[in-house]
């Protein structure tokens, strides 16, 4: 029985999600404003109201204040059953219908490739099934994606898996690379923003508890990336959340729970509090500046 449970998955995991063929071009009439969010962890409708309620109104605000692209850095659920990606997809068709929604890019983050034990679900986190649970919600058309906006190259780089650390990139550093270069050739002068769920290492805030070096190295080489991550769900009011090095890297905090570096708070079990400042980010572009602006609810 145990031989059969670990062969299972090598011969079921379906045909594997490709990168995207092409790279979307879109215009966008005025100054582009993007809404920028990330690690929502929702669970199915009714299980967490708090969650639920954070999602929507960060989408409410974004539509006030007309955003005309939509930035998501994954975890959109807590883990990836059918019943939460429907509420996640719900919630999004609620505020934006699809014939509404502005130009969107949306990756998938580590809880997204995660199920609760066999026997609380019954089904098997195989990761073509679960990319493809998110295509369907998100309407993207792949986990890596290229995006060019008003003139600005934006990489959408998905992990490969649920893993939380560099293996999570490593098949894909390649393609990522690709990608990031095309940018360059198309306008050195221009940054390039890419969007992973992890943040590369020694960063932002609470970037140096886990081992991503594979995309700080990436990214060490080339000056132009702005990097946009969430994953740590570290405080947008630390200043050290946006970092300037060889490259620029910005965290986006989360609209769940708020995380503070080991030792400190976040012990996800006694402090209500860490749910009552979710935040979300807008980032203005024109040719002359590039600011950032923080919201909480």
């Amino acid at each position: 029985m145990l031989a059969f449970a670990v062969a299972v998955p090598a011969l079921l995991t379906g045909c594997s999600v490709q990168p995207a063929d092409e790279v979307e071009t879109h215009t966008v009439e005025g100054t582009l404003k993007i809404g920028i969010v990330s690690d929502m962890q929702l669970q199915p409708k009714g299980g967490s109201d708090v969650y639920d309620n954070a999602y929507r109104k960060t989408l409410e605000f974004f539509k006030s204040q007309d955003v005309n692209m939509m930035i998501n850095a994954g975890d959109y659920t807590d883990t990836g059953t059918q019943k939460a990606v429907d509420n996640y997809a719900a919630i999004l068709n609620e505020v934006y219908p699809a014939e509404q929604r502005p130009v969107s890019l949306s990756i998938l983050g580590n809880h997204d490739y995660w199920l609760p034990y066999f026997v609380d679900c019954w089904e098997i986190p195989f990761k073509s099934k679960m990319q493809r649970r998110f295509l369907k919600a998100t309407g993207e058309t792949s986990p890596w994606t290229h995006k060019v906006v008003n003139g600005y190259h934006f990489i959408g780089f998905s992990p490969v898996n649920g893993n939380m650390d560099s293996s999570a990139y490593t098949d894909k550093i390649g393609w990522a690379r690709e990608q990031i270069e095309l940018a360059i050739q198309d306008d050195p002068d221009k940054p390039v923003f890419v969007i992973t769920h992890a943040p590369p290492n020694d960063t932002v805030y609470m970037s140096d508890e886990e081992d991503y070096s594979a995309l700080s190295e990436l990214f060490a080489q080339y000056p132009q990336v702005v990097s946009i991550s969430g994953h740590t769900h570290a405080p947008l009011l630390e200043d050290r959340s946006i970092w300037q090095g060889k490259y620029t890297a910005v965290n986006t905090q989360c609209v769940s729970y708020v995380c503070f570096e080991k030792g400190m708070l976040c012990s996800g079990t006694d402090d209500a509090s860490i749910e009552q400042n979710p935040m979300c980010m807008i980032l203005e572009i024109t040719d002359d500046a590039r600011p950032l602006r923080a919201t909480v609810f």
